[in-house]
């Protein structure tokens, strides 16, 4: 395109101002669609001159979110919050949009809500694309007092484009100040990221009573469940390690001091996120609690009862079922070189279940703690990791100055683009033939002499023996 004949700054500038004022007056419509294209101009339009949306637009939506009375209002700039975190949080596009980061997390906790699925699918959806957007939820240093603000026009609302001052007032950001609030504000993340766990567990809590409570579950609660999910998994993979004590110590305090069937599913999830992100920590918090208890339970009698049910649970297994769901997601394509410490008391536990439990809940998780371990120690399969490589996120001038890289996402054809893989060690494949020999070739003999020995009528089979082969076969489907 020739030179002459290319948009200038300035007519970007009055493009924008141009539709500005209708998108921010279309933000509280009472139409969804209205709300949800007027979101969407306002994305656009701060992709192309961020200083004269969002100096606006912040300043609505802090009024809005800090709301109670007004709900309509308050939903209205969480959705607007989600849609535009990408946008907010690019430091190379909006350097000023990173002081704001730490206050608008803290600002939306409440929105994370036990009474109000909306208001906490949006409040999520922002905290997850924040965390996507490469945020690293670590304190950064802050040296010195408060640089003077340099006096500067601000932006007016004018309705005439054409006389907006706004238009010839290029931004000028004093990087000085906007370093200094933006490592000052990082202060908050520890405190936001405790009660992020808390509010969280609170809302598995409720959302396991409501499906206790009824017999399905609805799409909406099934998606609710899914943002949960992942957004505790990128919260967790985006935060410091110095805040690890903090989240295994609330973790393994929701796990160990709760049981409930109806939150199994639930809290399986917030344990996957938990492994996923600090794989070595979680073994070392949960691995062994979770046995000990599967041993203390099967000792007092738990489970022995025979029973093909799959959804109808006896309370007193509830313990029983918990921490070996437990113990089957922390073994869930968990790293060989952590799991391969715990390998005899995971042989120990297993056998100790399919040895004695006859509750088809329980030798079913049985069989998937084995499916995992074999995976785990077999299977070639990507880590998961941080936001940008391990290089970048162990060096110093990145811990140090990491809001720079925020919105920074890296490419397949960077130098420093590496995909990290799990491959099977030596002692790893070794203990899963040892699983094996000790589990599955007994069980194979087991199905050999029952069939031998299993009564020619159907009718004169007991209880007892449909249980038991179906035992044998889940083990042997498993293994």
């Amino acid at each position: 395109v020739p030179a002459d004949m290319r948009l200038t700054r300035r007519m970007c500038r009055r493009f924008v101002i141009s539709l500005r004022t209708l998108a921010m007056l279309l933000l509280f419509s009472k139409s969804e669609d209205s709300i949800s294209m007027s979101h969407s101009t306002l994305k656009h339009l701060a992709e192309v001159e961020p200083d004269l949306i969002f100096v606006p637009l912040l300043e609505t939506l802090y009024t809005a979110i800090d709301s109670v009375t007004e709900t309509h209002r308050m939903i209205s700039a969480m959705r607007a919050l989600a849609k535009l975190a990408t946008t907010l949080s690019n430091f190379l596009l909006y350097p000023e949009g990173a002081q704001h980061v730490a206050p608008l997390l803290i600002l939306t906790l409440p929105g994370i809500d036990v009474n109000d699925p909306t208001k906490t699918w949006y409040a999520l959806t922002f905290i997850r694309n924040l965390c996507l957007n490469g945020v690293v939820l670590e304190e950064l240093p802050v040296t010195g007092d408060m640089p003077a603000p340099r006096t500067s026009s601000k932006a007016s609302m004018a309705s005439d484009a054409a006389e907006d001052p706004s238009v010839d007032n290029l931004p000028e950001p004093d990087m000085n100040q906007v370093e200094w609030m933006t490592r000052a504000s990082t202060a908050q993340f520890e405190t936001w990221l405790d009660q992020y766990l808390r509010r969280i567990f609170a809302l598995v809590d409720n959302m396991s009573s409501s499906l206790e409570s009824s017999e399905t579950s609805s799409s909406g609660d099934t998606g609710l469940q899914a943002m949960v999910a992942q957004a505790t998994e990128v919260v967790l993979h985006q935060c410091s390690e110095r805040y690890y004590p903090m989240v295994s110590r609330l973790i393994t305090d929701f796990v160990t001091n709760t049981s409930s069937l109806s939150a199994v599913e639930n809290m399986s999830k917030i344990v996957f996120a938990f492994a996923s992100a600090m794989p070595e920590i979680a073994l070392q918090s949960l691995l062994p609690v979770c046995c000990e208890r599967i041993a203390e339970d099967i000792d007092n009698g738990v489970g022995r009862a025979p029973s093909l049910s799959k959804r109808t649970r006896s309370h007193s297994e509830t313990t029983l079922v918990w921490f070996a769901t437990v113990l089957a997601v922390l073994t869930e394509l968990q790293h060989g070189e952590y799991l391969v410490r715990y390998k005899d008391q995971l042989l120990k536990t297993v056998n100790l279940i399919l040895d004695n439990c006859m509750s088809r809940q329980v030798y079913a998780t049985a069989g998937r703690i084995l499916l995992n371990i074999n995976t785990s120690f077999t299977s070639i399969y990507t880590k998961r990791g941080h936001s940008v490589p391990d290089s970048v996120w162990n060096d110093s001038e990145f811990r140090e100055n990491h809001f720079r890289y925020w919105g920074q996402l890296p490419k397949i054809d960077d130098p420093d683009f590496k995909l990290q893989w799990n491959s099977p060690s030596q002692e790893g494949v070794e203990f899963a033939l040892e699983m094996l020999r000790s589990i599955i070739a007994p069980r194979i003999a087991d199905l050999d002499k029952f069939m031998d020995t299993a009564p020619s009528k159907q009718e004169s089979a007991t209880s007892q023996d449909n249980v038991y082969l179906n035992k044998l076969f889940v083990v042997l489907r498993f293994g």
